[in-house]
């Protein structure tokens, strides 16, 4: 379940993320909810899982993403009678405004021994945590990159797999530094399907599973983009020239931008 690429520069962030799912496992389209605090009201975005009303990628207009992934190296299985949905950890993470208040909440609060195990990306633009659970421990990372990184996980041939997604990456980046549109760019690389190499492609098909959804967020100075791409319109997108200016875009005004502008114009009036 899930390929997942940061890019970082000066412009922001570009967080792009495939949903690896079962064929038979239904989507139900975007979500867009409101989380009232002691001040501010916070918007999240993300993909809802049909059958478990979770999520595996979602965003915040304080600038917070989050991405979830399978841990199919990990034995660990919840007790079926206490489990929960991991799909339900990001849209309660995303309710927080500062990724400190999430990175508290995720190593004091959150109980993982409920959930199956996964490796959780949290990040801003500054900053990028992952995070392990495998059943035993739930470690913290702080991913230290410049520019590019992916997170990969598979079902079937775990380290083939992730080693020739991680060697496409690299190859992709080639292109990138000749590429107008980065966004553009690695949401095509996102929907690229190897005939030769079907399980293993970026864009999978199997049998039984394949890449069912395409999700893109991007984080500039003032705003927060979303894009999704849902199996129906992914279908048509797969190995075509995508051009993101034809796609719906949710768009929210970053929250910690438009505040610090309010502060700026108080203190010079002052």
């Amino acid at each position: 379940m899930c390929t997942v690429s940061i890019l970082r520069d000066n412009n922001g962030l570009i967080v792009t993320s495939n949903r690896d799912e079962l064929r038979t496992r239904n989507e139900a389209g975007l979500r867009q909810k409101s989380t009232v605090g002691r001040a501010e009201t916070t918007q999240c975005i993300y993909p809802v899982d049909a059958q478990a009303q979770g999520t595996w990628v979602g965003a915040n207009d304080y600038g917070i993403v989050a991405s979830l992934l399978n841990m199919y190296e990990a034995d660990y299985q919840a007790d079926p009678a206490l489990t929960k949905s991991r799909g339900l950890i990001i849209p309660r993470l995303l309710e927080f405004r500062r990724l400190r208040d999430v990175r508290k909440w995720l190593t004091q609060s959150l109980e993982p021994r409920l959930y199956n195990a996964f490796v959780l990306l949290v990040m801003d633009k500054n900053d990028l945590y992952r995070y392990r659970w495998d059943g035993l421990s739930l470690n913290e990372e702080c991913v230290q990159f410049s520019h590019y990184f992916l997170e990969s996980s598979s079902s079937v041939d775990l380290a083939a797999t992730v080693m020739y997604r991680q060697n496409q990456f690299k190859d992709w980046q080639i292109t990138d530094n000749c590429s107008h549109n980065r966004a553009q760019s690695i949401l095509r690389f996102h929907c690229k399907h190897d005939e030769d190499n079907a399980s293993k492609s970026i864009c999978v098909a199997r049998e039984q599973s394949h890449t069912k959804s395409v999700s893109q967020i991007q984080i500039s100075n003032s705003h927060v983009d979303f894009r999704y791409l849902s199996p129906d319109n992914l279908a048509g997108l797969i190995n075509t020239n995508i051009d993101i200016k034809q796609l719906e875009v949710a768009r929210h005004e970053l929250l910690v931008v438009a505040q610090a502008g309010k502060v700026s114009q108080k203190a010079s009036a002052a």
